[in-house]
């Protein structure tokens, strides 16, 4: 790692404390502000459960700036191998994801179909996020997992 990196990432401490001071109240409290927040938007985790939603490999995870859908690379073969690209890509992703992203899957999947080769490119044995913010309704960003 570069300096600048072990800069950024060594001062995390003085940052949280500044901003604690900022805000007020102790340094872990805004997280758990958040993470209360992200809970009551987007449903309570069962208890030792993540908030991601599993059908099967792959994942759908709503976070505050978008969500992704975590393809597995066996979901990514399957729905690339597939004729009916669509239907498959629906398939692998269930019927269970967060409310907020569930509108967006059915644009989604028409894009996983449509740049088929260059989502077999992108992924490299490990599987692929395609990932969609909030900020940009509609657009959908492929990148390797």
């Amino acid at each position: 790692m570069s300096d600048t990196t072990n800069d950024l990432t060594g001062n995390w401490d003085d940052v949280r404390k500044e901003l604690a001071a900022i805000v007020g109240g102790e340094p872990g409290m805004i997280s758990a502000a958040s993470t209360t927040a992200a809970a009551a938007f987007f449903g309570e985790p069962a208890p030792g459960e993540s908030a991601a939603l599993f059908s099967g490999s792959t994942v759908v995870r709503a976070f505050w700036w978008g969500f992704h859908v975590q393809f597995s690379h066996e979901d990514v073969v399957s729905i690339l191998d597939a004729a009916d690209k669509v239907n498959a890509t629906v398939a692998a992703i269930g019927g269970t994801v967060p409310s907020p992203a569930a509108p967006w899957i059915k644009l989604l999947a028409p894009f996983v179909a449509a740049l088929h080769g260059a989502l077999r490119a992108i992924d490299r044995g490990n599987g692929i996020y395609v990932s969609m913010s909030w900020f940009a309704p509609g657009v959908f960003v492929p990148t390797s997992v």
